[in-house]
């Protein structure tokens, strides 16, 4: 068994804000959801290695990280008979959620916090973190994380949803 602790593992995802630079510019039949899951799944991946690689042991990377359209094998909880797949996620030494998404409006950040509190009320995470894309003009949409009913939605999240927002 590794001795990776929770405390690492948090640090790392925080620290991997600073890497993703992610630019759909890209002329290909891949959705942007399927794009993202694939490159940053595998620099989360790279990264991962580098970071803990050496004390996994016998354990293989599978074991603690994956993304879907990889190699599925969690069973969900349903919630309206509809199981809960986060597009990435880390199982080991905590179970987390990681929900990805990208866009102009402030109602596509909504619709990924919607996707994030249905991933942590399925019991199936610990916690659960979204990164969103900003993709608007003059960076509106992070500049709204400044607004006290922002702030609060983001509170409740944090507290209630064990849920952490980055906005790239």
């Amino acid at each position: 068994m590794s001795d990776i602790t929770e405390e690492e593992l948090g640090s790392f995802i925080k620290s991997l804000k600073i890497a993703f630079e992610y630019n759909q510019n890209a002329k290909d039949s891949l959705t942007w959801d399927t794009k993202a899951r694939h490159d940053i799944g595998n620099f989360i991946k790279e990264q991962f290695m580098q970071k803990f690689g050496p004390r996994l042991l016998n354990e293989k990377l599978e074991d603690y990280f994956g993304y879907e359209g990889q190699h599925n094998r969690l069973k969900r909880t349903k919630i309206f008979s509809s199981g809960c797949y986060p597009d990435m996620y880390f199982l080991k030494p905590i179970k987390i959620a990681i929900e990805l998404d990208h866009g102009k409006k402030g109602s596509n950040l909504k619709n990924a916090l919607t996707k994030a509190g249905f991933d942590k009320l399925s019991k199936d995470w610990n916690r659960v973190v979204v990164i969103f894309f900003d993709e608007s003009k003059n960076d509106r949409i992070k500049e709204s994380l400044k607004e006290k009913q922002t702030e609060d939605v983001l509170k409740f999240y944090k507290e209630q949803l064990s849920t952490e927002v980055l906005i790239i």
